[in-house]
């Protein structure tokens, strides 16, 4: 059947973890065209001002967030085992929220439309891993950097703050007034936090090369390959 939300809100699906055959954690997606949806749903509420969400992999380094392109979801299922060794946690969360006002991710408490039946059929084995992060706890982090895709060599690259608003504002969702918001997103990058990082890869092993990278970035290092 269909999960429903209360009147004129959106249920949308909401990424699972769970074992593999091998008895490794795996993240899958919230829609797989062969698998069809995840029996799981969360309510999208209507946000206050200020918070806006975002197409984009939203992970937590050491207490602080940052965006990755969408494109990582495509390195599924072992996208969460690599980047664990990097000291990355994943948010399963489809489309992040993040405060513009603050620059920061806003974790909330899961809002799960109810269905008994689908949460005993989902079976899942959330016990931890030595390559797992712990679980990333609703709160709000402060975004060290917000990556984009951005054709080049394989690495990544400082951008400045009209470059990081100009490239970020198509992914931010339902954006009624284009220009505005990337007014508010220049005086965003402008604050030097969060820092906007242009990512390209060529292959698997490039794409987490680059995103170890953005994670270590600093301007005195030269990281593209």
């Amino acid at each position: 059947g269909v999960l429903r939300g209360e009147p004129g809100l959106r249920a949308v699906p909401v990424a699972l973890t769970r074992r593999d055959r091998r008895g490794a954690r795996e993240l899958r997606p919230p829609l797989r065209e062969d698998l069809g949806p995840v029996p799981s749903a969360v309510v999208e509420h209507e946000l206050p001002a200020g918070l806006v969400r975002v197409t984009a992999r939203a992970v937590v380094i050491d207490g602080e967030a940052a965006l990755l392109p969408s494109a990582a979801d495509s390195f599924q299922p072992h996208l969460q085992s690599v980047l664990a060794r990097m000291g990355v946690a994943l948010v399963d969360i489809a489309r992040p929220v993040i405060d513009l006002t603050t620059g920061s991710l806003v974790v909330e408490s899961p809002m799960v439309a109810h269905a008994e039946e689908l949460v005993t059929s989902a079976s899942l084995d959330l016990t931890s891993s030595r390559l797992e992060r712990p679980v990333v706890n609703p709160g709000r982090y402060p975004l060290r950097f917000w990556c984009v895709l951005q054709p080049g060599k394989s690495g990544v690259t400082g951008l400045t703050p009209a470059e990081a608003a100009a490239a970020t504002v198509s992914s931010i969702v339902d954006t009624v007034d284009p220009a505005a918001r990337v007014r508010q997103l220049g005086a965003l990058f402008a604050s030097g936090r969060p820092r906007g990082l242009g990512l390209w890869y060529e292959s698997e092993p490039s794409f987490f090369a680059a995103v170890e990278a953005a994670v270590n970035w600093s301007p005195s290092l030269a990281v593209d390959s």
